[in-house]
């Protein structure tokens, strides 16, 4: 039964069940260069495969999220970063809407640091939640490397700014929502969701987690923007 509650110990960063969520992420990585061409040349198979994990996925966790949590509106939302990016993944594998990319693009940035650094992550291999946060991960970085290297999407400065506004907006809203569900725990912005720096105040850790955001689209922005598109 333990496989489905709720109230069980988080990953705890950088020990061995971490590595092996990293790992996971890696491998994922690798093996889409490896098989790249085949990709390509079969994009609408690879998409089709991508949207229905990231369905699946999707239901499974909002499914258990309001049977086994009794805190729904404070931790159950898809208001944390990877979980906006999936939801938006998803969105554009059913619709291919292609308005969503450059959103796609700077949400599965942040995708990357998340495996890098997990909080409140439940146990990978022995808790549904650890497989669908293990998967939803993998997915989001997986369908970046898709958009820019199969789709060829590039990011301009507009993007750029664009996200940066969204972003600061973004911030204050959760900020706020926290508070009006009582304490939500989307973008561990009150102290005691995060992962360190507890005694800043609210406004503080929002300014570290916006200049963190500012710094990680300015880099995609510059780099990905000069890969070639027949690379």
């Amino acid at each position: 039964m333990s496989f489905f509650l709720d109230d069980v110990p988080r990953v705890q960063p950088f020990t061995l069940p971490h590595l092996g969520y990293i790992a996971f992420g890696v491998i994922a990585s690798v093996l889409f260069f490896v098989y790249l061409k085949q990709i390509r040349a079969n994009q609408a198979k690879f998409e089709s495969l991508l949207k229905w994990i990231n369905t699946i996925t999707v239901v499974v966790f909002y499914t258990w999220s309001v049977i086994f949590t009794d805190s729904f509106l404070e931790t159950g939302l898809p208001l944390h970063v990877c979980r906006i990016a999936s939801v938006v993944s998803l969105y554009y594998f059913w619709s291919h809407d292609e308005r969503v990319i450059p959103m796609m693009f700077y949400l599965g940035a942040f995708g990357v640091v998340a495996i890098a650094y997990p909080s409140n992550v439940h146990p990978l291999y022995t808790h549904i939640i650890g497989y669908t946060s293990q998967f939803t991960h993998v997915l989001i970085v997986v369908t970046w490397l898709y958009i820019v290297f199969v789709k060829h999407y590039r990011p301009t400065w507009k993007d750029f700014q664009v996200t940066a506004i969204f972003w600061a907006v973004a911030l204050l809203a959760i900020w706020g929502f926290n508070y009006v569900v009582g304490q939500g725990e989307y973008f561990y912005i009150l102290e005691r969701t995060r992962p360190f720096f507890k005694s800043w105040p609210d406004i503080g850790w929002i300014g570290f987690t916006y200049s963190i955001a500012l710094v990680v689209i300015f880099i995609k922005t510059v780099t990905v923007s000069r890969i070639k598109i027949n690379e």
